[in-house]
């Protein structure tokens, strides 16, 4: 949660500056307390519920369901806060539903696939001391996640040109959302008809 502030500027998002306890402030930025929670359940616990379903073994189709799921649940999290004023987007956004621009869980709903393949992945390496390494992950896969299929966006809302740049850039972000899940089921999703943990035999490797 500690790079938020940079997400919150090139993504336009802003937070009242007063009548909120701050958890810290970076770049002209009060980040709210109440953030902490959020990040514990959206990223770190249907991070860890990935991690899971990979392990026992996941099929296309399922990761596909997922990736919905958490589309849907990035709205439920996002819209009460938005209705309540607590935090608002601003300038051009595309696609907004009831105050939330929809290509933002373009990128959010990567975060807890991206999360639980990268750990089903270095599992036997995070053992012992390095365990402790598995905290500095977190912010890495966040990073790739919003970075890998946010930039076209982030730039369109920052060059200063309207709502046909930044819906035509919110299709390329969606286009690339999609393409990573599509590359994560190719390597890490079972083949229907073979063995069912196929997705953790590929990770070992």
């Amino acid at each position: 949660f500690l790079q938020e502030p940079i997400y919150d500027i090139v993504g336009a998002v802003w937070y009242p500056q007063y009548g909120q306890t701050p958890l810290f402030r970076a770049f002209n930025y009060s980040i709210p307390a109440w953030m902490l929670p959020a990040y514990a359940w959206y990223i770190a616990g249907q991070g860890y519920w990935m991690f899971r379903k990979f392990e026992t073994g996941v099929s296309s189709a399922q990761l596909w369901r997922y990736y919905g799921l958490f589309w849907i649940s990035n709205l439920l999290l996002e819209l009460p806060g938005l209705a309540l004023g607590i935090y608002v987007y601003y300038g051009p956004q595309p696609f907004k539903l009831l105050g939330f621009p929809l290509w933002m869980a373009m990128t959010n709903s990567l975060m807890p696939i991206l999360l639980g393949v990268t750990y089903l992945s270095l599992r036997e390496i995070l053992v012992g001391r390095r365990v402790w390494i598995a905290a500095a992950i977190v912010p890495m896969v966040i990073g790739f996640a919003q970075i890998a299929a946010g930039w076209p966006t982030w730039l369109a809302l920052n060059s200063g040109q309207g709502l046909l740049v930044t819906h035509a850039a919110a299709c390329v972000s969606l286009g690339l959302s999609l393409t990573i899940v599509y590359l994560v089921s190719c390597k890490f999703c079972a083949v229907p008809g073979t063995a069912p943990s196929r997705s953790a035999a590929l990770a070992a490797h």
